[in-house]
């Protein structure tokens, strides 16, 4: 599963992106149940992919729901000097995004969160190897938060 669709090869390395194209969605393990009848789908504190409006209406889709230990994948990229990241927000949490090329690899960059009701720019420095490889978020930190987009510059 990659979020390159029938590309038929890596995304291009820069550019922006939105977080509806994330092909790895999951959060910290539920131990003894069935996740389907577990009261965390019940009351949505798993993440999904969701949008505003209604099915049909041009909104753009986005992750809601990311809490303390989400990871969001997207596969798979071809980075060539990519010096920075940007992401798109909101909610109300507190914490931060932390972005490597493997789900439990090295952490290459911290993006801080803190809350707001509208979609939120948030930017930081990056040590991306140049090469094919996909790219991972993480938060760490308190309440929930969505994810609209990411931009690699």
């Amino acid at each position: 599963m990659t979020s390159c669709g029938l590309n038929g090869k890596p995304l291009t390395g820069k550019g922006e992106y939105p977080a509806h194209i994330a092909c790895n969605l999951f959060s910290k393990t539920i131990k003894n149940t069935h996740p389907f009848h577990h009261e965390s789908w019940i009351d949505g504190r798993f993440p999904k992919i969701t949008q505003d409006g209604r099915d049909g209406d041009e909104e753009p889709g986005y992750i809601v729901n990311i809490r303390d230990g989400t990871i969001a994948g997207f596969k798979y990229f071809d980075f060539d000097n990519v010096k920075s990241v940007t992401i798109k927000t909101r909610g109300y949490a507190r914490g931060h995004l932390e972005v490597k090329t493997s789900w439990d690899g090295d952490v290459i960059a911290q993006i801080p969160i803190d809350s707001s009701n509208i979609w939120k720019e948030r930017y930081a420095d990056i040590n991306l190897p140049d090469g094919v490889h996909p790219l991972y978020f993480e938060f760490k930190g308190t309440g929930g938060v969505s994810l609209l987009s990411f931009k690699l510059e």
